[in-house]
């Protein structure tokens, strides 16, 4: 009888090892997957996060996924103004009068991934140009053609919306809009 006890208790220790570990299995599957060099960013500002709050924070929409330049692979933007850090929600968002940064990787045929752009900003919206996915940014000051500097409150500098796009040199960059109204489809890139 006692063995019999003891081994029911030790069929209960395994059920319970097993529904743990199909638990950590589940939250591994849910958890969102990046390339290396996207998952080397989102490491850095949870050490920048954890160094003022002694937590790492979570990723909330820092990396958006969409197919911008339409070669049927997955690109991802990194902003990191949407990196969720509590308790220092200032730590990694744009202020006034400076951005922060943000990088696009393009998606390359053997899964990994290259950057291609990497600039300070205020942050993307994901739109839609014609027929083509687009990133846009509302930017201000010299950017835009306003050569007034410090001499003008930041309330006043000129703004414009410039598209991530690549010149004709095939160099990605922020161009002025190619035509028509950007259309914002979602804050994530994946479609309303």
């Amino acid at each position: 009888m006692a063995h019999l006890g003891h081994l029911t208790l030790r069929v209960s220790g395994l059920s319970i090892l097993a529904t743990i570990a199909g638990a950590a299995i589940s939250a591994q599957a849910a958890a969102p997957v990046f390339p290396p060099a996207v998952m080397a960013d989102l490491r850095d500002m949870a050490s920048q996060c954890r160094e003022v709050t002694n937590k790492p924070g979570k990723p909330g929409t820092a990396v958006r996924r969409v197919d911008i330049n339409a070669d049927g692979r997955t690109d991802f933007l990194v902003f990191q103004g949407e990196y969720d850090c509590e308790d220092a929600v200032s730590l990694l968002a744009p202020g006034a009068s400076y951005g922060v940064v943000t990088k696009l990787y393009l998606g390359q045929a053997n899964g990994g991934v290259t950057k291609a752009w990497e600039d300070s900003t205020w942050g993307p919206q994901v739109v839609r140009i014609g027929t083509a996915t687009a990133y846009t940014f509302d930017l201000m000051g010299s950017i835009c053609g306003d050569r007034r500097g410090s001499r003008v409150a930041v309330a006043d500098r000129l703004s414009c919306t410039l598209q991530l796009r690549p010149d004709a040199r095939g160099k990605w960059g922020l161009q002025p809009l190619v035509r028509g109204h950007p259309i914002a489809i979602s804050a994530t890139g994946q479609g309303k």
